[in-house]
């Protein structure tokens, strides 16, 4: 979902907003995260996104536009316009369009983000916007790296760097492997190397229940759910009644909690 908002006085009502301390990190090579002194208010946009694979352990829209607004107020800057893109993917270079036309319609004087793999996770698409913003004399900015420049080599070779290792985790390790993973379990199907405990593989990759492993699942999903234990003392109530793991040996903690951290997800899902 594309979404811009222009504000007449370009500032932000922050009344309905959740309040979230504000995170810095001081200047790294290529990046000034130090403020403007003499630049009076210079009107920005800010740009929100998070993509379709995001869940609950992600940076939220919330979160982003809290640490926009600290990054602003901090280094003299003000949002005249705000463009939120939920669910979208950093692949898509269409926003790059839709950023161009925001700060071109709106006069602006550069854009914030939040951290550069929310601008893009496309290494040329990012390379391209930035040199863009260089040509216009408009200024990048991220809350954890402040103002990004490129002028001198080592500083353009750390951005592309940092562009093409954010778009190889969105090839690689995100966008496919993550949905790929999702679609296979939610179907039934085999995700993994191994299968969960207390089930076992098809000839189809199927998953079903392991009858001999079942026994002891379920003892454990008991004291998960309905008598909550702690791993330790699971691990050893069983190790002493010797129903032990899947190769024969007794179980540790560690074991027994991603069991029943696997049985909780699956619980509130």
């Amino acid at each position: 979902m594309y979404e811009t908002i222009h504000h007449s006085n370009g500032l932000h009502d922050n009344s309905h907003r959740e309040s979230l301390p504000g995170v810095s990190i001081p200047s790294l090579l290529g990046y000034d995260a130090r403020p403007h002194a003499g630049d009076i208010m210079k009107r920005m946009l800010a740009y929100i996104r998070r993509s379709k694979e995001s869940d609950d352990r992600t940076i939220s829209i919330i979160h982003q536009r809290a640490e926009i607004d600290g990054y602003n107020l901090r280094n003299e800057l003000i949002t005249a316009s705000t463009i939120i893109d939920n669910g979208v993917s950093g692949g898509d270079r269409s926003r790059i369009t839709h950023i161009r036309v925001a700060i071109t319609q709106g006069n602006l004087e550069g854009m914030v983000a939040y951290h550069l793999d929310r601008i893009a996770r496309d290494a040329a698409a990012q390379l391209d916007l930035l040199s863009w913003f260089q040509k216009k004399g408009l200024e990048m900015h991220t809350v954890n790296m402040g103002l990004i420049r490129s002028e001198q080599s080592h500083e353009f070779l750390n951005v592309g760097v940092q562009s093409m290792m954010n778009e190889y985790h969105r090839r690689r390790c995100v966008e496919h492997g993550v949905e790929t993973y999702r679609k296979q379990r939610i179907g039934n199907r085999r995700y993994s190397r191994y299968c969960p405990y207390g089930y076992q593989f098809t000839e189809e990759n199927n998953i079903v229940e392991n009858p001999k492993e079942q026994i002891t699942f379920q003892i454990i999903k008991f004291y998960t759910l309905e008598e909550p234990k702690s791993a330790n003392a699971l691990a050893r109530n069983l190790n002493l009644s010797r129903s032990f793991n899947r190769i024969g040996t007794p179980w540790s903690a560690g074991s027994i909690a991603r069991i029943q951290k696997r049985i909780k997800n699956k619980n509130n899902r």
